[in-house]
C-alpha cells in the first residue's frame, strides 16, 4: 500500500543533499516501528541491528540493504505527523483483525527487545 503513494523524488525543493533513503523506505520503517510497538527511533535501530532472520526479512521488505544511522531516523521521522501515526496504528489493528498478519509474531518480537 505504501508503494501506491506518490512521493516526490526531489527532496527539500532541490536544496541540500538528496536523500539516501527514499520517503517510501522511511515510511515503511515507521510502519514497522508502530506495528512492533517500538517506543523510539533508537529501539527501532536496535531491532533492525539484531542478527535474526526475521529482522533481516523486515529490512528487505522495508527496502533497506543496510541500516540507516539512528540520527537519520530521528531527522526523517520527526516530520511524520501524528495523524499518519494514528492511521498506521489503525491499519495495523485492522490487519490483525483481518488475520493478514499474525499478532503472535508481533508479541514475540517485542519480548526479544
Amino acid at each position: 500500500m505504501i508503494g501506491l503513494i506518490h512521493w516526490p523524488h526531489n527532496n527539500r525543493g532541490g536544496r541540500g543533499r538528496p536523500y539516501v533513503y527514499s520517503p517510501t523506505v522511511i515510511l515503511r520503517c515507521f510502519v514497522v516501528r508502530i506495528w512492533f510497538r517500538l517506543d523510539s527511533n533508537r529501539a527501532m535501530h536496535e531491532y533492525l541491528a539484531m542478527e535474526m532472520p526475521y529482522n533481516k526479512k523486515v529490512m528487505r521488505v522495508c527496502g533497506l540493504s543496510r541500516i540507516p544511522n539512528r540520527q537519520t531516523f530521528d531527522r526523517r521521522l520527526a516530520t511524520i505527523s501524528n495523524d499518519i501515526k494514528n492511521r498506521i496504528t489503525t491499519m495495523g489493528k485492522l490487519f490483525v483483525h483481518d488475520k493478514i498478519i499474525d499478532p503472535s509474531i508481533l508479541s514475540q518480537q517485542i519480548v526479544l527487545l
